[in-house]
Formats: structure tokens, sequence, C-alpha cells
């Protein structure tokens, strides 16, 4: 928990040919203190329909960070995960974003 009882925010990204499930281990031994996102990223799981690109993932993340009112996120981003990671901090910023 935070300073002032807000829970951590972690927002995993997943690599190629991966999905959000690949985070599961970890999201269930980080427990009830965090609050976590590991969202299937275009063209992959349930966004396989979706054109899979660096730039629709990042749209993505920005759209999830947004429509959940989301403040000082920490981005964990594995393979292709981290490039989407750098591709939403170069075209949105880093206000919204604690750390990488």
């Amino acid at each position: 928990m935070t300073a002032n009882g807000q829970k951590f925010t972690i927002i995993f990204l997943h690599g190629w040919t991966m999905n959000g499930s690949a985070f599961d281990q970890q999201i269930e031994l980080l427990g009830d203190d965090y609050e976590c996102y590991a969202p299937d990223l275009p063209g992959h799981g349930n966004s396989a329909h979706l054109e899979a690109s660096i730039d629709k993932s990042a749209d993505l993340l920005c759209d999830l960070i947004n429509d959940n009112g989301l403040d000082d996120v920490l981005l964990v981003g594995w393979s292709m995960g981290a490039a989407i990671a750098w591709n939403y901090l170069r075209r949105f910023g880093s206000a919204k974003v604690a750390g990488l």
C-alpha cells in the first residue's frame, strides 16, 4: 500500500505470441496490496482480432490507464512489452507512470 492507503498499480505487458495470462503467477504472488493489470495486447489472446502493432498496443495501454483513472503506475514489459512501454512514454509522456 502507498502512504495514503492506495494500492500500488502494476501493468504487465507481455511479449510477442503471448497473452496477459503469462503473468498470472506473478499477480497471484503479489497479493492484495497491488492492483494488477495484464491485458491481452492487440493481435494476441482475447485481442487477437485487433491489428497487432506497437502503436496500437501503446494506444490500448493509454486507454487502460485513462479509462481506469490510474496514476503512478509501474509498467512491467517483457520483450515486446518493453517496446510498447517505451512507445507509450514517447507518445503520451510519463505523467501517469511511476516507473518502468
